[in-house]
């Protein structure tokens, strides 16, 4: 909105994009367990300033998209979709994005994940591993483009050996933060701690598009709290 109407505070405007970025990892267990009978989100475990790990489920179409394997092995897992459980690694990434304008002002997203945030994402999808291993599944697929299958200990150096890009993986994003960062200094930031953008005397800006770094957590409560 700011920039369609010509505010870009000396290209600071939607500068300092992040948000959460993560992939599906999912768990295979012997015995049917209908995760899609209930609430697709309800836990949330605490695994590391670091990473935030969430446990999900969906309809078979959406389930499918990002369930790793191609054509017959894609095929063959789907057919277990009863049996399957699953959750998310996340990390909150580093504000290195950029919501731009285009020549036909239409808005454009300029933004990658890091070796840095790639390499917290093998740590989480790790953690999540282990988690359903002990929790008796037998087999663990992370949302890869190659066919991974992890059934051991042993099996999660596989992570290291194959996803070395952010490429390798199915990667999700959400909970979009940034943009138009606080910052009391006008010369770094979009809006000052009263959320008045700098330099307008009746324009303010409260949602997530203030946060200079990530939260590491669903944002919703705190933009209603601003």
């Amino acid at each position: 909105v700011l920039l369609r109407s010509g505010i870009d505070l000396d290209g600071r405007v939607g500068r300092g994009l992040h948000m959460l970025g993560g992939l599906f990892v999912t768990a295979e267990m012997e015995e049917p367990v209908d995760g899609f009978d209930g609430i697709g989100l309800c836990a949330i475990a605490h695994a590391g300033r670091e990473i935030v790990i969430e446990s999900y489920f969906a309809p078979p179409l959406v389930f499918s998209l990002r369930l790793g394997g191609w054509f017959g092995s894609h095929f063959n897992r789907m057919l277990r979709y009863r049996h399957f459980v699953d959750g998310g690694a996340m990390v909150g990434t580093d504000p290195t994005g950029v919501v731009k304008l285009n020549r036909k002002k239409e808005v454009e997203i300029d933004f990658a994940f890091s070796q840095t945030d790639l390499k917290r994402l093998v740590a989480g999808t790790k953690t999540l591993a282990r988690i359903y291993l002990g929790g008796g599944a037998l087999r663990v697929f992370p949302s890869s483009y190659e066919l991974l299958e992890i059934a051991s200990e042993e099996d999660l150096g596989l992570l290291d050996e194959r996803i070395t890009l952010p490429d390798d993986l199915s990667l999700g994003s959400a909970h979009p933060q940034g943009g138009n960062a606080m910052s009391e200094d006008p010369s770094k930031g979009v809006v000052g701690s009263d959320f008045r953008v700098h330099g307008y005397e009746n324009l303010w800006v409260a949602d997530a598009s203030v946060f200079p770094t990530n939260i590491w957590a669903n944002c919703q409560a705190t933009v209603m709290a601003m």
